[in-house]
């Protein structure tokens, strides 16, 4: 077990422990996490750590080794097995994003982020066992795909004062915006473009 304090907060998990002057982003402190923390959120913490890590030996180096820590937290929740590379590692975030947007890639579009049904929609798919995440893909096949996590919705002043979902999010090229149980808005500034999807749960 480790406990990390962050200015007032606190992150428990199992494993190494994000550094105690870890930049992380201020959510983690301002929007402390009340209440029962679910198991999905507990198991995306330990890869949070190893993300955290990872950006942190590399803070001066080419961080794009850090960018597959994302399929790895689909995988260690959902036991998904089309999140490999062919030498078996995880593929990065923009073909992470690419594949769920794809054809036939068995995740389902709820919608776009802008609607307040699509996120509560997100909530309930999250909370009945079902793969959730939320994603942008530009047009030189650049993304960001954050995960939806169970929780409370919270609501966004920067989003027109939406209720938005509980996530975690491992942006690489700029680890101080990562963070595991904020509201969903502080992974992207602005909700347009931003498209939710689930994945139904193995039976």
């Amino acid at each position: 077990m480790f406990l990390v304090v962050l200015a007032g907060g606190s992150l428990a998990g199992a494993g190494d422990a994000v550094p105690r002057d870890a930049n992380l982003h201020r959510c983690m402190s301002a929007d402390a996490r009340s209440g029962q923390i679910s198991s999905e959120e507990k198991t995306a913490e330990r890869v949070f750590v190893r993300f955290f890590s990872c950006v942190t030996a590399r803070a001066d180096h080419d961080r794009r080794r850090c960018n597959t820590f994302t399929a790895e937290a689909l995988q260690r929740l959902y036991h998904l097995e089309d999140l490999y590379e062919e030498d078996r590692s995880f593929v990065d975030t923009s073909e992470l994003a690419t594949k769920i947007k794809a054809p036939r890639s068995g995740w389902i579009l709820l919608g776009k982020a802008e609607s307040q049904h699509v996120l509560r929609e997100a909530k309930r798919r999250v909370e009945s066992g079902h793969p959730t995440i939320a994603l942008l893909l530009n047009s030189r096949g650049e993304g960001h795909v954050a995960l939806v996590l169970p929780g409370d919705l919270q609501r966004s002043p920067k989003w027109n004062d939406v209720l938005t979902p509980n996530s975690a999010s491992f942006p690489h090229t700029t680890p101080a915006q990562s963070f595991i149980g904020c509201k969903l808005s502080y992974a992207f500034p602005d909700p347009k473009g931003v498209s939710v999807y689930y994945r139904p749960k193995r039976e």
